[in-house]
């Protein structure tokens, strides 16, 4: 049972570190399409739904994917901005590991704070992932868009 969840900790380990790399990319890459789709997409995506007015010609497709993504945005939004206890939580379990002893219950903790850790790293590629999709997508409307935006 211990091996169990020991194989379960390293193998969590290795998804954070998948998912924090490919979080690191989408960060690089965002605002390296349009720097006022950039702009008009920083936090919550909040200065996106007051560009996209019904005037705006865009295409059905594009308009629905980009409400789709914005959404996702939204949605994880929250989460996403946890770095502080995300910091936190790796110091914690990496006192834990260090100066406890090393038993079954030590080891579901710990698998328990890589749990909560991975869930935040995974919010923030979530977010990332939508807002590089939508700047994208948007490309050629940018013009219009921060009309948009800087006119509401």
């Amino acid at each position: 049972m211990l091996l169990l969840f020991r194989v379960f900790d390293i193998m969590l380990l290795i998804f954070g570190a998948a998912v924090w790399c490919t979080d690191r990319g989408y960060t690089k890459r965002f605002g390296s399409e349009s720097a006022y789709l950039a702009k008009i997409l920083q936090k919550d995506g909040s200065g996106l739904k007051k560009a996209l007015s019904p005037d705006l010609s865009i295409t059905e497709g594009t308009r629905k994917m980009v409400l789709k993504r914005l959404k996702a945005i939204q949605r994880w939004y929250w989460l996403s901005q946890k770095k502080a206890t995300l910091v936190w939580m790796l110091l914690l379990q990496e006192c834990l590991v260090v100066f406890a002893k090393q038993n079954t219950g030590l080891i579901i903790v710990e698998a328990a704070l890589l749990v909560v850790v991975t869930l935040i790293m995974v919010a923030s590629w979530r977010t990332d992932k939508a807002r590089v999709e939508i700047e994208v997508e948007l490309k050629k409307y940018e013009d219009r868009l921060w009309f948009e935006y800087t006119k509401a």
